[in-house]
């Protein structure tokens, strides 16, 4: 029979073969007779009640026929009935029993014709009665040793098991490892079980715990004392062994090794055999578990193989212990701080939410003095440049602890805590010393909210300083251009109406007098016509009459009807509600931006059809430009060089509008221009 050594393996309770990691396989006991193995067990007295009455036929048969007709060799079946039995004392009984009966059976069968034939015979069926028997001794000695490895598996497998689960409960881990200290002294056989710890990874050596398993206390107190009282260093004793190779060792008798340490502190410590093996969190030793006998005995491969695997399923039994362990700590740390983190967190919103830092110097007090030891009496002032910000019962007492506050290194005033009554003496007066931490924290947040709140203070008065400086310089400009179109429409206009009349008279008087120079006259008058209608555009385009004198929906109207005749787009116009008394500045800057609107429609769109909706709701004066066009990149809205976009904004801006764009690919784009009556 293939006598490979076993393998130990991870079980699926269910199954006959199971597979581990390894890819090694073991059999389930309890699954044993599906595969032809059983106990040993006697069998039932019926059976072999059975043996004896097969045995008597045999017998009876052998009697009844003539010598040398089969001569004993059916005997051979009663040897190989008795393998059946699988019992050794009764295979040999069966043989000798067999060959007595071969023998009676020669002497008292009836006579054949060659005696000394049948004599070799009998002597032949005895050899094959012997030699069936030893066969069968061997097969059944051969069944027997491999049904004990089976055994010895499934002891391992249900070990491995035992301690899987115990190992993923959620019991106390020094309940965890005394239960796994018993189990393996009970698998083992024997007597005395030890629990040992690294001491910490900054200084690796092992100390003795308390926890055991002694099977008897009194005759083992020597060696546990002595056990106890000693701390092992790396490569010390068995299981500093352990510790410094990280794999399971073996010692068959602690009294002749070298490296055992504990059998020189006392003459009779009562152990000899012991074996070790390390508990892993990943590469890491964190414990040792030994055990001893008190016998001498051989190294067990197969059971410092399955010691291997079950040091990982305890370390993560210890790798849970260290993780609730850091966990509590970080609990209580936490829970003695919740104070200052709750103070930072609200210190930090007000920040957050706050508009400048004058806003949350003036809040402080109700955010910081509950993370104090006695909030009742504790007092908050800050300092900074000039200007000082606390609350009215605030003053100066002995009991007080500052910080600065400082912009780019520079202090630039500080932030105070002060108790109004005295308290007991701590680290730092009537302080202590997380109380100084969270001053420095805050104050160092607080610092760096100044600087970028000022920072963004200066940011904005610097867009309104230049927003003002736009909306004058539109305002001249607004001014100028209708300065000018008056101009022109006052002098330029009256000019060139008399230059027609002129050159009208002067034409007449040359029809007589110079008939060759009237064609010369003619010419003058078609140019002065020519010239007047593009006076009157350009009058227009600075400043629409129309505007002024009916208002921003005849303005609006009239301009779309202007852009249909020059582009060819069709223009639709619809007014819901016609905005009433709307001021001149805010008229002009609504419809300076519809006209860069429509003139971005003829430029980019390509659109066919514009609709305008204007109406007049909330205190908002809205208009909305649709077309039906290619549409406005997202990248072209964000384009910050995109100047006729930043300027519709920047002129909406300034008096409390926006302009919004919608727009998707190929679906046109809706322009939306607010400005706010107020």
């Amino acid at each position: 029979m293939d006598q490979r050594k076993p393998f130990f393996v991870q079980i699926s309770f269910t199954e006959v073969l199971q597979i581990d990691y390894n890819a090694s396989f073991a059999i389930n006991p309890t699954d044993l007779p599906l595969i032809g193995y059983q106990k040993v067990e006697p069998r039932p007295e019926f059976v072999k009640l059975l043996w004896g009455i097969l045995a008597a036929f045999l017998f009876v048969i052998d009697l009844l026929l003539p010598e040398g007709t089969i001569d004993g060799f059916f005997y051979v079946i009663l040897v190989l009935a008795a393998l059946r039995i699988r019992h050794k004392n009764f295979l040999i009984m069966a043989t000798l029993l067999a060959t007595m009966l071969n023998m009676i059976g020669f002497y008292l069968a009836l006579d054949g014709p060659n005696l000394y034939q049948e004599l070799l015979d009998r002597l032949g069926s005895t050899l094959t009665i012997w030699v069936a028997g030893w066969l069968c001794l061997v097969q059944q000695k051969s069944e027997d040793h491999a049904y004990q490895l089976l055994q010895r598996q499934g002891s391992f497998v249900q070990l491995h098991k035992d301690i899987a689960v115990a190992s993923n409960e959620t019991r106390a881990v020094e309940e965890t490892l005394q239960y796994c200290l018993r189990r393996i002294c009970h698998q083992a056989g024997w007597p005395v079980g030890h629990l040992y710890l690294v001491n910490s990874p900054a200084n690796p050596n092992l100390v003795s715990t308390t926890t055991w398993h002694l099977e008897n206390p009194e005759q083992f107190q020597t060696f546990r004392s002595v056990s106890e009282g000693t701390v092992f260093d790396s490569g010390i004793g068995l299981p500093g062994r352990v510790l410094a190779n990280g794999k399971p060792a073996w010692i068959i008798d602690v009294n002749k090794d070298p490296n055992f340490p504990r059998a020189r502190l006392s003459p009779n410590i009562g152990v000899k055999a012991g074996f070790a093996f390390p508990i892993l969190i990943g590469n890491e030793v964190a414990g040792i578990m030994e055990f001893f006998s008190p016998r001498a005995e051989p190294p067990n491969d197969d059971m410092l193989e399955v010691m291997g695997h079950i040091g990982t399923l305890l370390g993560r039994v210890l790798e849970r212990k260290r993780a609730e362990d850091e966990q509590e700590q970080l609990l209580h740390f936490l829970k003695e701080r919740v104070n200052e983190q709750t103070c930072l967190y609200n210190v930090a919103n007000l920040i957050a939410n706050a508009k400048t830092i004058r806003e949350v110097f003036n809040n402080l007090q109700s955010y910081v003095a509950s993370a104090w030891q006695y909030p009742e009496i504790t007092r908050v002032k800050v300092v900074f440049g000039e200007e000082a910000f606390a609350p009215p019962d605030f003053r100066e007492t002995p009991w007080t602890m500052s910080a600065p506050l400082t912009i780019h290194g520079v202090q630039q005033g500080s932030l105070v805590v002060c108790y109004l009554e005295e308290r007991p003496d701590s680290e730092e007066g009537p302080f202590v010393k997380e109380e100084r931490r969270l001053l420095d924290g805050l104050a160092y947040l607080l610092s760096v909210a100044a600087q970028r709140k000022l920072a963004e203070e200066e940011i904005e008065r610097s867009r309104q300083q230049l927003r003002n400086l736009y909306n004058k310089l539109e305002t001249v400009r607004e001014e100028e251009r209708s300065r000018i179109a008056r101009e022109i429409h006052d002098e330029m206009a009256q000019v060139l109406t008399t230059m027609k009349l002129e050159v009208a008279r002067l034409c007449k008087k040359l029809e007589i007098s110079h008939p060759d120079l009237k064609e010369n006259a003619e010419t003058v008058i078609e140019l002065i016509d020519q010239t007047i209608p593009t006076v009157k555009q350009l009058i227009h385009d600075l400043r629409p009459p129309i505007l002024d004198h009916f208002g921003l929906e005849e303005a609006i109207s009239w301009q779309g009807q202007e852009f249909e005749r020059l582009t060819g787009i069709q223009f639709e116009f619809d007014c819901d509600s016609e905005p009433e008394n709307l001021d001149k500045e805010r008229s002009t800057t609504l419809f300076r931006i519809f006209q860069e609107t429509l003139t971005n429609v003829a430029r980019h769109s390509k659109a066919e059809n514009v609709s305008v909706k204007l109406n007049d709701e909330n205190g908002m004066v809205s208009l909305h430009v649709q077309d039906d066009g290619v549409g406005i990149t997202q990248d072209r809205l964000k384009n910050g060089h995109s100047l006729g976009i930043l300027g519709m904004q920047e002129r909406a801006r300034v008096w409390g509008g926006s302009v919004n764009f919608v727009s998707k690919p190929n679906e046109g784009t809706l322009v939306t221009i607010n400005i706010s009556r107020n």
